[in-house]
């Protein structure tokens, strides 16, 4: 029997349950959250974005106890939801951040070719932006 591990096997299929969720979740929500932040003014909009990426610089240890206590108030202790929830909005800093910088980058002028056809916000970015992204 040394030919097969069997005792890795459920870790590793908790390993991909979790990852996979997040890290789409989280770019997709990052994502959104960059386009809005990088093309839309409104007052208050660089604070906004301060905000957001300050979620990367704060010590792990400082988010322990308001995650503990956010995932007791959710039922989600001990669940792999739980982690998929934590490594989503954690993961959205940097996604927010990354997006955001490469969004800014977008000529204004194909934005406003987009807007002149009539698509709303949300549709320019699902057919417009967010192809555009994976090329960063």
């Amino acid at each position: 029997m040394a030919e097969h591990c069997w005792g890795i096997e459920p870790y590793m299929l908790n390993s991909l349950t979790l990852a996979i969720p997040a890290t789409i979740i989280s770019t997709l929500l990052g994502a959104l959250a960059g386009y809005s932040i990088s093309l839309w003014r409104f007052r208050g909009d660089q604070f906004v974005f301060g905000l957001v990426t300050l979620g990367i610089f704060l010590p792990e240890q400082m988010k322990l106890i308001p995650w503990v206590v956010v995932l007791r108030d959710l039922s989600l202790m001990n669940t792999i939801a739980g982690l998929i929830l934590i490594h989503t909005v954690q993961g959205m800093s940097f996604t927010t951040l990354f997006c955001r910088n490469y969004y800014v980058g977008i000529p204004q002028d194909l934005l406003k070719a987009a807007r002149i056809d009539g698509p709303a916000s949300f549709r320019i970015f699902w057919r417009i932006i967010l192809p555009l992204s994976p090329r960063s």
